[in-house]
């Protein structure tokens, strides 16, 4: 996923697999099982969360007398983790927001500069902070042990500083940063170990440097799709084997490029849709490539507005959106819903508003 955008107030929507469900609202068989996650960074830092259905949102009280905008944001089981930006207090501390007890804590600063569109990303225990803008594109990072309440500095990358990269978890306590935009854009990244705290070098993609295109899984290919590249938005993509570290080319999709588009990965295939254009003119369409046989299908028509910056995730069996930038510049959504690659149908469910200013990000 891609954990940073250029793009006014930086908002994010997150997944997890919250302990917090509403009682009185329970998920239909074969929604989704997890609740939804929302974060906005307007004047003060919103956070809500839902049931799988997307109603009975709860809405989090902010943080008393403190703005924080422009923050990277991360996920982890029951706390959603705040730090950078703008904070109105002149602080470089993080705030956490705990989901089970509704409280806000503030965790220590870390050993780097303040800074925004870093790669930010949770491990099992960790957090990964690395790269971002803070006047230039620092290179350096920091790892923040979750249990200790400490932060250490990350070694110096094998590559150079850069903002809005994409950024994957990956199994084994690994980390993935690759692409992304600084002094100029890169097709190259790094792996880093928590547990060995080792950077290792990913070769060279076979396609052009970029920023704002997606990173996807499955299983031990990670698929990179997409994205703005020397002012195109871009219709190819590349897949890393992440045994061999070899890569091969994903052929152009059967649809126009575009940045900021949402990805997911599920039985053995990759879902692309929506995204912007070069203007940022917002996109409805979009397409379905099979990772065994290497060929692309278009997607039947949305009933989904077109939109950028949204969510997707692959549950039983049936690919899920919500969230995102609708036309103009609104944020929020009033619908979602889901394709069904078995069937070819769509579906979408309007729900109650999030209570939230908040436009969502690619996980």
């Amino acid at each position: 996923m891609v954990r940073g955008v250029g793009l006014g107030i930086l908002l994010l929507l997150l997944l997890a697999a919250s302990p917090f469900a509403p009682a009185d609202v329970t998920a239909a068989r074969g929604e989704p099982a997890l609740p939804r996650v929302a974060v906005s960074g307007d004047s003060t830092w919103n956070i809500a969360w839902c049931n799988p259905l997307g109603k009975a949102w709860e809405r989090a009280a902010p943080q008393a007398g403190l703005s924080m905008q422009y923050a990277n944001a991360a996920l982890t089981r029951d706390k959603v983790w705040l730090w950078g930006g703008y904070r109105s207090d002149g602080s470089n501390k993080g705030l956490a927001f705990d989901l089970t007890a509704r409280q806000w804590s503030e965790f220590p600063e870390p050993p780097v500069e303040n800074r925004i569109y870093a790669a930010f990303a949770p491990t099992r225990r960790h957090l990964l902070l690395w790269g971002g803008q803070a006047g230039g594109f620092p290179a350096t990072g920091a790892l923040f042990d979750i249990r200790a309440g400490r932060w250490e500095m990350l070694p110096a990358a094998p590559i150079e500083g850069r903002h809005i990269p994409g950024v994957a978890s990956l199994p084994g306590d690994r980390v993935l940063i690759w692409g992304g935009l600084g002094s100029r854009e890169y097709n190259d990244g790094a792996i880093f170990s928590v547990g060995l705290k080792k950077w290792e070098p990913v070769p060279e993609a076979p396609i052009s440097p970029r920023f704002g295109h997606t990173i996807s899984r499955a299983g031990s290919l990670l698929l990179i799709w997409g994205g703005q590249s020397g002012g195109e938005v871009r219709r190819d993509g590349a897949i890393l084997d992440l045994g061999s570290r070899t890569w091969r080319k994903i052929p152009d999709a059967p649809m126009a490029g575009r940045k900021f588009h949402l990805s997911a990965t599920g039985a053995g295939k990759l879902f692309i849709w929506g995204g912007a254009n070069e203007n940022f003119d917002k996109l409805e369409d979009g397409a379905v490539y099979d990772v065994r046989t290497g060929a692309w299908s278009r997607l039947p028509p949305s009933p989904l507005d077109p939109r950028d910056l949204s969510s997707c995730r692959y549950e039983e069996g049936r690919f899920w959106i919500w969230g995102g930038r609708t036309k103009g510049s609104g944020y929020g959504f009033t619908d979602w819903g889901c394709y069904d690659p078995a069937t070819g149908a769509w579906t979408r469910l309007t729900v109650e508003r999030i209570p939230t200013n908040t436009h969502f990000f690619n996980e």
